[in-house]
């Protein structure tokens, strides 16, 4: 069992590096569009990303996940036919897409309640081009992952984020473009990534036509795209209702902005989903399976409340950090802090959905997870039009946190009727209390007049806490703490 948790732990703390680095340089333009853009600006920006991210998974058709379920080790013929029929649909479906969006880009301009920003069916041409140029990757990336070839991909990505990151501070810093120069950025990283991937393309491409790989692609595929849709609708929908439940920009403008500090929780759900899925495909017959994906539940667990735990109580130091001519986080944003604890909850129900999803990816029932974010969709959209009026911002944030339960949920009962996996679920509220119990211990803690230094030294011995009531409760067993003490040479 622990060398294959072992395996994945070594891809995922790989993937990990590079993915914080690289994250860490995306994170920095959080606060690039706190100082640098205006409100009205930032908003629209915000609109464009999220636009742009529902296009990603139109133009994909799902054919992305389809390549990475039907790569075959031992054959390279059938796994050169599935890159060749995953890269050819996606390009095709979104050249279509593309040139659809051009041509009715007026029309879009003016039902997206923008067209008072400048230049807003210009910036809406140019946002349809981010997600044609970025899905030209998509395959290739997905061969790289099935080769585990971890390194070159993770040294990829950080150089298209880097050059994202430097055309950004020039743009915006420098020439003052505002959110055009945000979209004129992305279409240059995304331009980078794909001439640096043209040699993967060619050795791959293979123009023979295999009728039945199309035809099983297309049907593992195709249930997955109203899944990936209801995902970007449930990530994005609070802000258009915000947007029409409140007045304030600076209300809509607070909320996205400490949304977006909640990233490093969501680093690791995404690296752990990059490396969970070829790991489950690839060892989901063996005889102790369901035992090993079972652990790596209760791992997950352990490693997101420690990740939770440091986000929720740095997170006011992090933002107060020297920036510019003011700090990191604009101060005008700094009420909505009080969010951050409910969109990390939120991020750690999403992790717990993508665990439970093995069964359904293993059995290729996909269409369960779109009736499963569906539902989360629609509990999502009708708590926002409930909560928002009563709580502002915050009703929004626990309206995701609540979706995202719910398709946990659902995800796991329907994970569980084609697939049963044994989850360790006494260890895992082992976690869970301890974890409850640090934090609420934090909230009382923190709101007596102590100096910063003490404040940080307090928060420092929690989370040691946290760890000692681990050992308390029992929660390593002998066996664990064996590889623990190999792990830090402590034998």
């Amino acid at each position: 069992m622990y060398h294959k948790i072992k395996f994945l732990l070594k891809d995922t703390i790989l993937y990990g590096t590079f993915s914080v680095i690289s994250r860490l340089m995306s994170f920095i333009l959080t606060p690039i569009y706190s100082n640098y853009l205006s409100t009205s600006q930032f908003d629209f920006l915000i609109f464009i990303l999220s636009f742009t991210t529902f296009l990603s998974v139109v133009y994909s058709i799902g054919m992305e996940g389809a390549y990475l379920r039907f790569f075959n080790h031992n054959d390279e013929k059938i796994s050169k036919n599935a890159f060749s029929i995953g890269y050819f649909s996606i390009n095709i479906v979104s050249f279509l897409f593309t040139i659809t969006i051009i041509y009715f880009s007026d029309y879009l301009t003016e039902i997206s309640s923008y067209s008072d920003i400048p230049n807003s069916r210009t910036l809406i041409i140019l946002a349809a081009l981010i997600p044609f140029v970025d899905v030209l990757s998509y395959i290739p990336f997905n061969y790289l992952r099935s080769k585990r070839q971890i390194i070159k991909l993770s040294s990829i990505r950080m150089i298209a984020i880097s050059s994202s990151l430097i055309c950004h501070v020039i743009f915006l810093s420098k020439f003052n473009m505002q959110a055009e120069g945000a979209i004129y950025s992305q279409i240059i990283a995304n331009s980078l990534t794909f001439l640096i991937l043209i040699p993967i393309i060619i050795k791959n491409i293979d123009f023979t036509f295999d009728k039945k790989i199309f035809k099983d692609m297309f049907k593992f595929a195709i249930p997955t795209i109203p899944a990936g849709l209801s995902a970007i609708i449930l990530q994005v929908s609070d802000r258009p209702i915000l947007k029409f439940l409140t007045n304030s920009e600076l209300d809509i403008t607070t909320y996205q902005v400490n949304y977006r500090l909640g990233i490093p929780m969501l680093i690791f759900v995404s690296v752990f989903d990059f490396a969970w899925q070829p790991f489950f495909i690839k060892y989901y017959k063996d005889e102790d399976a369901k035992n090993v994906f079972g652990r790596v539940l209760t791992y997950y667990t352990f490693i997101s409340a420690l990740i939770m735990l440091t986000l929720i109580f740095f997170v006011e130091n992090f933002i107060k950090i020297p920036f510019s001519n003011g700090t990191l986080i604009n101060s005008l944003y700094w009420t909505g802090i009080n969010i951050i604890p409910i969109i990390v909850l939120a991020y750690f129900f999403y992790g717990l959905y993508i665990n439970f999803s093995a069964g359904i990816i293993i059995a290729k029932k996909t269409y369960t997870s779109s009736v499963s974010l569906l539902l989360a969709v629609i509990i999502n959209v009708l708590l926002n039009f409930i909560l928002v009026p009563i709580y502002g911002y915050l009703g929004a944030a626990y309206s995701i946190c609540i979706a995202y339960f719910v398709s946990m949920i659902t995800m796991y009962l329907f994970s569980k009727k084609y697939y049963r996996i044994k989850y360790e679920w006494f260890r895992i509220f082992i976690i869970i209390i301890p974890a409850f119990i640090i934090y609420f211990t934090h909230n009382y803690i923190i709101n007596f007049e102590f100096n910063e230094y003490l404040k940080i030294a307090i928060k420092i011995i929690l989370l040691i806490l946290f760890i000692l009531l681990l050992f308390i409760f029992k929660f390593f067993n002998k066996e664990e703490i064996n590889h623990l003490k190999k792990l830090f040479n402590l034998n």
